[in-house]
Protein backbone atom coordinates (compact mmCIF):
# COMPACT_ATOMS: atom_id res chain seq x y z
CA UNK A 1 0.00 0.00 0.00
CA UNK A 2 1.13 3.47 -0.90
CA UNK A 3 -0.26 6.61 0.70
CA UNK A 4 -2.67 8.46 -1.57
CA UNK A 5 -3.30 5.47 -3.90
CA UNK A 6 -6.44 3.36 -4.13
CA UNK A 7 -6.27 -0.39 -3.55
CA UNK A 8 -8.96 -3.04 -4.07
CA UNK A 9 -9.65 -5.34 -1.12
CA UNK A 10 -12.11 -8.24 -0.96
CA UNK A 11 -14.03 -8.60 2.32
CA UNK A 12 -16.35 -11.52 3.08
CA UNK A 13 -19.23 -10.90 5.48
CA UNK A 14 -21.05 -13.89 6.95
CA UNK A 15 -23.57 -14.18 9.81
CA UNK A 16 -22.28 -15.37 13.16
CA UNK A 17 -23.26 -18.93 13.96
CA UNK A 18 -25.40 -20.21 16.84
CA UNK A 19 -29.00 -20.97 17.69
CA UNK A 20 -31.13 -17.88 18.18
CA UNK A 21 -34.72 -16.86 18.93
CA UNK A 22 -37.41 -16.30 16.31
CA UNK A 23 -40.78 -14.85 17.35
CA UNK A 24 -43.62 -14.46 14.82
CA UNK A 25 -47.12 -13.08 15.28
CA UNK A 26 -50.03 -12.98 12.84
CA UNK A 27 -53.22 -10.98 13.30
CA UNK A 28 -56.49 -10.67 11.35
CA UNK A 29 -59.80 -8.89 11.97
CA UNK A 30 -61.91 -10.44 14.72
CA UNK A 31 -64.89 -12.55 13.69
CA UNK A 32 -63.99 -13.20 10.04
CA UNK A 33 -62.57 -16.73 10.48
CA UNK A 34 -64.34 -19.51 12.34
CA UNK A 35 -61.63 -22.21 12.05
CA UNK A 36 -58.33 -20.50 11.24
CA UNK A 37 -55.14 -22.49 10.60
CA UNK A 38 -51.64 -21.42 9.67
CA UNK A 39 -49.27 -23.27 7.36
CA UNK A 40 -45.75 -21.93 7.70
CA UNK A 41 -42.24 -22.91 6.77
CA UNK A 42 -38.73 -21.56 7.12
CA UNK A 43 -36.11 -22.48 4.49
CA UNK A 44 -32.44 -21.48 4.51
CA UNK A 45 -31.72 -19.23 1.51
CA UNK A 46 -28.40 -21.00 0.91
CA UNK A 47 -30.15 -24.34 0.36
CA UNK A 48 -31.29 -27.08 2.64
CA UNK A 49 -34.67 -28.35 3.71
CA UNK A 50 -37.59 -26.22 4.81
CA UNK A 51 -38.79 -26.74 8.35
CA UNK A 52 -42.46 -26.48 9.29
CA UNK A 53 -43.43 -23.95 11.94
CA UNK A 54 -46.23 -24.83 14.34
CA UNK A 55 -48.31 -21.80 15.34
CA UNK A 56 -50.54 -21.42 18.41
CA UNK A 57 -53.94 -20.16 17.23
CA UNK A 58 -56.13 -17.71 19.16
CA UNK A 59 -59.40 -15.94 18.18
CA UNK A 60 -57.86 -13.44 15.76
CA UNK A 61 -54.15 -14.11 16.06
CA UNK A 62 -51.49 -16.79 15.87
CA UNK A 63 -48.02 -16.95 17.35
CA UNK A 64 -44.81 -18.93 16.98
CA UNK A 65 -41.62 -18.83 18.98
CA UNK A 66 -38.44 -20.92 19.00
CA UNK A 67 -35.05 -20.41 20.55
CA UNK A 68 -33.34 -23.05 18.40
CA UNK A 69 -33.15 -21.43 14.94
CA UNK A 70 -29.63 -21.25 13.50
CA UNK A 71 -28.42 -17.75 12.67
CA UNK A 72 -28.61 -16.96 8.95
CA UNK A 73 -30.92 -15.91 6.13
CA UNK A 74 -34.24 -17.68 5.50
CA UNK A 75 -37.30 -17.61 3.27
CA UNK A 76 -40.39 -17.49 5.47
CA UNK A 77 -43.65 -18.69 3.90
CA UNK A 78 -46.97 -18.05 5.66
CA UNK A 79 -50.50 -19.13 4.69
CA UNK A 80 -53.56 -18.18 6.73
CA UNK A 81 -56.41 -20.58 6.00
CA UNK A 82 -60.08 -21.04 6.76
CA UNK A 83 -60.41 -24.82 6.53
CA UNK A 84 -58.63 -25.69 3.26
CA UNK A 85 -59.14 -22.24 1.68
CA UNK A 86 -56.20 -19.84 1.69
CA UNK A 87 -57.43 -16.40 2.81
CA UNK A 88 -54.07 -14.61 3.14
CA UNK A 89 -50.40 -15.28 2.66
CA UNK A 90 -46.96 -13.76 2.83
CA UNK A 91 -43.46 -14.75 1.74
CA UNK A 92 -40.61 -12.85 3.30
CA UNK A 93 -36.83 -13.02 3.61
CA UNK A 94 -35.75 -12.84 7.22
CA UNK A 95 -32.39 -12.68 8.91
CA UNK A 96 -31.82 -14.46 12.19
CA UNK A 97 -29.09 -12.60 14.05
CA UNK A 98 -26.65 -14.13 16.49
CA UNK A 99 -27.29 -13.22 20.14
CA UNK A 100 -30.57 -11.45 19.29
CA UNK A 101 -34.29 -12.15 19.07
CA UNK A 102 -35.73 -11.76 15.58
CA UNK A 103 -39.35 -10.68 15.93
CA UNK A 104 -41.97 -9.85 13.31
CA UNK A 105 -45.72 -9.21 13.24
CA UNK A 106 -47.81 -9.70 10.10
CA UNK A 107 -51.24 -8.03 10.01
CA UNK A 108 -53.66 -9.60 7.54
CA UNK A 109 -56.57 -7.21 6.99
Amino acid sequence: MVAGETETVAISVIPLSGDETLSLNLTWPSGILSSPTVEASLKPTNGGSAQSLSFTIAENSASYSSNSIAAGYYTLSLLLKEGTTVVAGKTDIIRILSNQTTSETYNFT
